[in-house]
């Protein structure tokens, strides 16, 4: 495994350096000249055969080896010409080869081969290359050269040597994280302070940092926004910057350096009388979102819920008499009936009944007709239907006001004693 991943790198750093070097064309037309040692990288990877015709003559005997030959070989391959080191001896013309060397018989080795070899890998290395996604191929090039002067010249000795370092391949990334002031049984209008950070955590300077959080509660939502946001910078000094301001965005963040926003939330009625959406949750997702080589990265998204309180329907009545002492016969008695919301949701369809143990005409307090003590928020409690004996809406902490009058009789005074 460890021998073919040498090759595959040995394919890549090759690919890296062919690089704007060959075009398609020239690639298919056989007059590309690729190092030699992408070839050695696919050894028996390839095909035997080269893809145009060769001519190969072979004549003499090996004085040593009846099963031997020396041969003379004469390649035509376009306009290349190569020579080969390996127990060979080359004579290069303009259109052809002449290779004078030993060989088993049967067994020729065809230089042409070795093109096609190093043409196929010169393919496959340059694919390899282009499916990388690191910009200016993530490597650093540099040439040295020496030169020296000769006893008969002057900088006429000079060589040249080329290394090519592989860069770490881009890895933008984005993280979030997020907390609120309070997260445990919240109560209507309480106002929450959430406190968002957003750090790099690739190895790419990221652009244009955004900060999107999707809210589930009824009222206006929080809107982090980065490019208020303070930064702490833990990496270069002064790497991250934003010149820009009033885009709602952060202009350039380098790894490791972390963006600190904070927003805030009140909860309305309406996110406890749902109950959070069944859950008794308020949900919310933030994500963070930057670009890097004109592609946009997003964060994980970060999920995080706050606890509302639990539902409390409650009511409480009170009920008072303008005379409770020693009434008389024909006196007029006149009930208050104070009907409170005592719980954190509204109660619908207020209604009153008096159970009254008088002989005369009991008191019929009508919710219907009753008066509204509306605290805040104002505007919660209504009744817009009339004529029902009832009150429509009572919102938590609002509070109805109700009278019913009774008038005594001779029968409660003679029976009630």
């Amino acid at each position: 495994m460890s021998n073919m991943a040498g090759k595959f790198q040995r394919i890549k750093r090759a690919g890296r350096r062919l690089k704007g070097k060959f075009s398609f064309e020239s690639l298919f037309g056989r007059k590309v000249r690729v190092a030699a040692d992408i070839a050695a990288a696919l050894p028996g990877m390839l095909p035997d055969k080269p893809p145009g015709d060769a001519v190969n003559t072979c004549s003499s005997n090996n004085p040593n080896n009846s099963n031997a030959n020396y041969g003379t070989e004469t390649m035509k391959w376009g306009d290349e010409m190569r020579k080969r080191n390996s127990r060979s001896t080359h004579t290069k013309t303009r259109r052809s080869l002449v290779v004078t060397r030993r060989k088993r018989r049967g067994k020729l080795h065809d230089p042409g081969r070795l093109s096609w070899r190093v043409l196929r890998a010169a393919a496959l290395a340059l694919i390899l290359a282009a499916g990388q996604v690191v910009p200016a191929w993530a490597t650093i090039d540099n040439t040295v050269t020496v030169t020296g002067s000769s006893p008969s010249g002057t900088n006429d000795v000079t060589d040249n040597d080329t290394e090519n370092v592989d860069v770490v391949d881009s890895a933008p990334a984005l993280t979030v994280t997020k907390v609120a002031d309070d997260d445990t049984d919240v109560t209507v209008g309480q106002l929450i302070t959430y406190t968002y950070t957003i750090t790099n955590s690739g190895n790419v300077t990221m652009t244009d940092i955004t900060l999107a959080d999707v809210h589930d509660g009824t009222g206006p939502a929080p809107v982090p926004n980065p490019d208020t946001a303070t930064l702490t910078d833990n990496g270069t000094a002064g790497d991250s910057t934003n010149p820009t301001t009033g885009d709602n965005d952060w202009d350039t963040l380098a790894p490791l350096d972390v963006l600190t926003m904070t927003a805030t939330y009140t909860i309305t009625q309406a996110d406890v009388t749902s109950n959070g959406g069944g859950d008794n949750d308020l949900d919310n997702v933030a994500t963070a979102t930057g670009n890097y080589g004109g592609s946009p990265t997003s964060s994980p998204p970060l999920a995080y819920s706050i606890d509302l309180e639990d539902i409390a329907a409650t009511l409480t009545v009170a009920k008072t008499a303008d005379d409770t002492t020693d009434v008389t016969l024909g006196q007029l008695i006149t009930y208050t009936y104070v009907i409170t919301n005592t719980g954190n949701v509204p109660i619908t369809a207020i209604s009153l009944s008096d159970v009254h143990n008088g002989s005369g005409p009991a008191p019929t307090p009508d919710a219907d007709s009753a008066t509204l003590t509306d605290n805040l928020p104002a505007g919660d409690s209504t009744n817009p239907t009339g004529g029902d004996n009832e009150w429509d809406t009572l919102a938590p902490g609002d509070v109805l006001t109700v009278t019913a009058t009774y008038t005594v009789t001779q029968s409660d005074i003679d029976t009630l004693q």
